[in-house]
């Protein structure tokens, strides 16, 4: 059975992406510090979409490096990686 969302905040979430690659989860009824850093890719550039799954712990991000990244939204952890190719002839 699918990994579902449980050790994440019951609390309304916000994800967060930055012009420098990195990534944070912020309790929006919380602090205003992340609760969540992700770990950053060097050289990925900037993300240009963030999506998070509805049922599982997943965060999908679109990179500048034509690369889409998953994500362990409970760890912050890379794990999965798949490059897009673009104007394939």
């Amino acid at each position: 059975s699918p990994n579902l969302n449980t050790n994440v905040s019951s609390s309304p979430l916000l994800i967060s992406s930055y012009n420098d690659g990195g990534i944070s989860l912020f309790d929006i009824e919380g602090s205003s510090n992340p609760v969540l850093s992700f770990e950053k890719v060097p050289n990925s550039g900037i993300i240009f979409s963030l999506a998070v799954h509805p049922t599982m712990p997943i965060v999908i991000s679109a990179h500048q490096d034509r690369h889409i990244r998953l994500w362990d939204i409970n760890t912050g952890l890379f794990t999965l990686l798949y490059l897009y190719f673009d104007n394939i002839m």
